[in-house]
């Protein structure tokens, strides 16, 4: 057990490695073998931290490599031990992109996962908003800014809680499902943005801040304020400036 244990753990760092040089295919082929290696019962028991990032590692890159069989394997043994929603969180956002990728893309599904993982959170996501509840919720962000201005929040701190970097990522990803949506309601995806950068706001910034405001940008445009959607896509890059380039980033 205790080999087998070591093993794993040295084919996730070899993982890791060949992850940081874009190495998809020597990654994925080290995850299966640690994997293999760690395959005994009581696993989750005794070596719970190790088990969660190799399944986690192995559930991610396997969807994106096109491997969803070897995915959903992976995202099952996460959901039956995962301890708290949390540890959950990177399987879930694998299933999310399962559910909206492939010939079987279904966004509209995807669309609903989304917005049940993030009442699972806590988060109060109407099924559709009352008449001025736009105007309400818009109100209610810009009265937290410094001097209700957008660009304030260039003077936040950075976000380091992790369940509202979550929580942040699973609204904007909201967003971007939305646009796909044939009978879409731009209101509600309108809606996740404020509540995203109301989060910022209380929280501090983060990568998907930007992604927040630059799709506050494009429903400026959309609506004809081109002037003011190109302040906010401004906002947007310089909030990204904040976060280094890295494998994986969003810039």
């Amino acid at each position: 057990l205790v080999l087998g244990a070591e093993v794993a753990q040295l084919c996730l760092k070899a993982a890791n490695l060949s992850l940081t040089k874009s190495a998809l295919w020597p990654a994925h082929k080290m995850l299966l073998s640690g994997a293999k290696h760690l395959n005994v019962e009581d696993k989750w028991t005794t070596h719970y931290d190790l088990s969660l990032e190799l399944y986690s590692s192995l559930a991610e890159l396997s969807i994106h490599l096109n491997k969803s069989d070897e995915a959903l394997e992976a995202v099952k043994e996460i959901q039956q031990h995962a301890k708290s929603l949390e540890d959950k969180f990177r399987s879930q956002c694998v299933m999310l992109m399962h559910l909206t990728s492939g010939r079987d893309r279904n966004y509209q599904l995807g669309s609903q996962t989304a917005i049940d993982i993030l009442r699972d959170y806590g988060v109060k996501f109407p099924n559709k908003l009352f008449p001025g509840q736009m105007l309400i919720e818009n109100t209610k962000f810009k009265r937290k800014l410094p001097g209700a201005k957008l660009t304030s929040m260039l003077d936040l701190p950075d976000m380091t809680d992790k369940r509202s970097l979550q929580i942040m990522k699973l609204l904007t990803e909201f967003c971007a499902l939305n646009i796909f949506l044939t009978h879409q309601d731009k209101n509600l995806a309108w809606y996740a943005m404020v509540r995203a950068l109301s989060l910022s706001v209380d929280k501090g910034i983060c990568e998907h801040t930007g992604l927040a405001v630059m799709g506050w940008a494009i429903s400026l445009k959309d609506s004809g304020h081109y002037k003011e959607a190109d302040e906010y896509a401004e906002l947007a890059l310089r909030i990204m400036e904040r976060f280094p380039y890295a494998v994986g980033s969003l810039h």
